[in-house]
């Protein structure tokens, strides 16, 4: 009897010494399986994240061409700034390209010249900060929200005060600098290329986009609870798990 409860313990204590064996490796295996499975979903993001910045990046590239070409052109450089001629020119490109919110010219002291569909002609827009850096050489500004033209384009369809990225180029006729080229973006058109990321997100992944300027302030996607914390781009640039404002993680 007294070798039987040897054996007993011993056979007891191997189990015991097995369960623990187990548990350490399960726990090791399934610790392992989440980071593998969080790597795998940081990089899914990150590429989802690059693919929305590239869109970004090469529709503002193509706008920041054509206003820049738009400025070289020469003959219609030296007619004197006519405001009809520049007022077609505006309206066929922006019948094309519904980004365009508003393109114009202005001369030398800031008043506008030709606008598509006449908007701000005569109005001063020498306090506006495109016009300063558009005198000095092509320029694209921040995310703003519409000033000028606020009365005359109303709000956007979810009621939000319309949003612009500005695009401006000094005129550079033989005799010089005679003033702007300027367009607004509608930041509607990057809301769009968000979406359409957002659409090719496999159902049931819940997954959001939140696009940030230089201070941490959010400029695209959600802006009630559900964003992170620490909106810092510092805190937002290193990939991995982040606390969130609703104490999630």
């Amino acid at each position: 009897m007294k070798g039987f409860g040897a054996r007993t313990r011993i056979g007891v204590g191997f189990f015991v010494l097995a369960l623990l064996l187990f548990g350490v490796f399960g726990g090791l295996a399934a610790a392992e399986a989440r980071r593998e499975s969080e790597r795998d979903a940081i990089e899914s993001l990150r590429q989802l994240a690059q693919r929305l910045a590239e869109r970004l990046d090469g529709d503002m590239a193509a706008r920041y061409e054509e206003i820049s070409h738009l400025a070289s052109i020469e003959q219609m450089l030296e007619v004197d700034l006519d405001p009809a001629r520049w007022r077609g020119l505006f309206e066929r490109l922006q019948a094309g390209l519904p980004q365009y919110s508003w393109i114009g010219i202005t001369d030398r002291q800031g008043i506008v010249v030709a606008a598509s569909r006449g908007l701000l002609e005569g109005r001063s827009v020498r306090e506006r900060p495109w016009f300063d850096r558009g005198l000095r050489g092509p320029t694209v500004g921040e995310v703003h929200e519409a000033e000028l033209l606020t009365a005359l384009l109303g709000r956007g369809s979810d009621g939000m005060p319309l949003r612009f990225v500005d695009v401006a180029a000094p005129l550079r006729p033989s005799v010089g600098v005679t003033g702007v080229i300027a367009a607004h973006l509608s930041w509607q058109w990057a809301e769009q290329r968000r979406r359409e990321l957002l659409a090719v997100v496999p159902e049931g992944e819940r997954v959001e986009i939140v696009l940030v300027d230089r201070a941490g302030h959010i400029q695209l996607g959600p802006r009630q609870p559900g964003v992170p914390a620490d909106r810092s781009v510092g805190a937002l640039a290193r990939a991995g798990l982040q606390s969130w404002d609703d104490g999630q993680r």
